[in-house]
């Protein structure tokens, strides 16, 4: 795409071993390019990327904005070309909010997205081309579905339906502030809003249906069988009612993950293992297992009732109680999310990992990583085109599921 990009390195030597490069020549991927320099207060070397000027080094410091003056952010320059050059890689879309997606997109019934990013809203084209962009006069928290559409949360306490074309509606107000995305339980919207509460609505009747105060803010939350299970970000899971009672509380020492089982209810996966929370409360051993959960972990089932643990680190299968298989993976500190895809089981993160399995054995289909972090938000969806499509920090990418699958299909 005739982009340019230069890496400029400080503090590189060479060795009897390892010259240096001649000016000037071209050296082929994977070349050892030099050494680590013996450099005061310890070895160590410096990387940039440059996109202009590459005989001038960066200073360390400046008090010009570093974007401006032609530097990027080398872990996230590589880790997005990385992806980007992949093989199934269709498309990709910078937005400007880092600590995005703030709210899932909006996925329309011709696999367009409607999406915020800060205090805008735009659509995306089914092959990830920008089609409209609104600047919103109001800071917004959210977007949900409605009607074959979507609707604007604003942060103030109002709702305003967007068309397919961008067109703003009339809004209407909401007796409550929200301050992050919603959950659906059944028929309600369930938001935490600025003042520690929890709303259920009814959109259709714009009409609240119960009101929980004094609920900190939420990590992770999930609904099943009738109950909401939530884990703040203090580690305190909260198991509320489809009524809005609060019906059980208890801290965990490292976030917990939250999954339906194959009847329906609703299981919690902690640092002591994986649960069922009955509608009264109380808890019961789902599973006798080692696997622990908590801020990093995530549970599936396939459609054949396997189970799916992940801890941060390896992959475990159930048929039953039996453990079927593992696989370790790199660390993954941040949020993640299993999803079993037909025999496929897909890991995503909001550090931007994307890594799919074979359900039945564990082999590595393929993976790769766009840039994330622990503030970031994160999304995917398959769409009915084929298309995986994701959302990570700033940025929207498509990658082409069978190409993606390479081996394993």
């Amino acid at each position: 795409d005739d982009t340019i990009a230069y890496s400029v390195y400080g503090h590189l030597m060479e060795m009897p071993e390892i010259p240096l490069p001649a000016a000037l020549s071209c050296v082929p991927a994977g070349a050892v390019i030099g050494a680590v320099g013996d450099a005061r207060p310890a070895p160590h070397v410096h990387f940039e990327i440059k996109v202009n000027d590459p005989t001038l080094p960066g200073s360390g410091y400046s008090w010009l904005d570093p974007f401006s003056q032609g530097w990027r952010r080398p872990e996230k320059f590589v880790r997005n070309w990385q992806a980007w050059l992949h093989p199934a890689h269709n498309w990709h879309f910078m937005a400007n909010d880092e600590r995005g997606p703030q709210t899932p997109p909006v996925v329309l019934d011709d696999n367009s997205l409607i999406y915020l990013d800060s205090n805008r809203l735009g659509r995306l084209t089914p092959d990830g081309r920008l089609l409209w962009r609104v600047v919103l006069e109001q800071p917004a928290t959210a977007l949900v579905p409605f009607a074959d559409t979507a609707l604007v949360v604003y942060a103030g306490g109002e709702f305003q339906p967007v068309a397919r074309d961008g067109t703003l509606g009339a809004r209407w107000p909401l007796p409550f502030a929200p301050d992050s995305a919603p959950l659906a339980l059944g028929e309600l919207l369930v938001f935490h809003t600025r003042d520690n509460a929890l709303v259920a609505i009814e959109v259709a009747e714009r009409v609240v249906r119960w009101t929980l105060p004094d609920v900190p803010r939420v990590a992770r939350w999930h609904a099943a069988g009738g109950l909401l299970g939530l884990v703040t970000d203090a580690g305190v899971v909260m198991i509320v009612s489809s009524g809005g009672e609060l019906v059980d509380t208890a801290r965990v020492r490292d976030g917990a993950a939250f999954a339906t089982s194959p009847d329906g209810g609703l299981l919690v996966f902690t640092s002591g293992g994986l649960w069922r929370v009955r509608p009264d409360g109380t808890w019961a051993e789902f599973l006798a297992t080692e696997a622990a959960g908590g801020r990093s972990s995530a549970v599936a089932f396939g459609p054949g009732g396997g189970l799916y643990l992940f801890d941060g680190e390896i992959v475990q299968a159930f048929g039953g109680s039996s453990l079927v298989w593992q696989a370790a993976l790199p660390r993954i500190d941040g949020l993640t999310r299993l999803d079993v895809y037909d025999s496929v089981l897909l890991l995503t993160s909001n550090h931007g990992h994307v890594i799919a399995l074979q359900a039945a054995t564990g082999g590595l289909c393929n993976a790769t990583q766009v840039y994330g972090s622990d503030r970031a938000g994160f999304w995917h969806g398959l769409g009915t085109d084929g298309v995986l499509r994701l959302a990570v920090a700033d940025q929207f990418m498509g990658l082409d599921w069978e190409d993606f699958l390479g081996a394993c299909r």
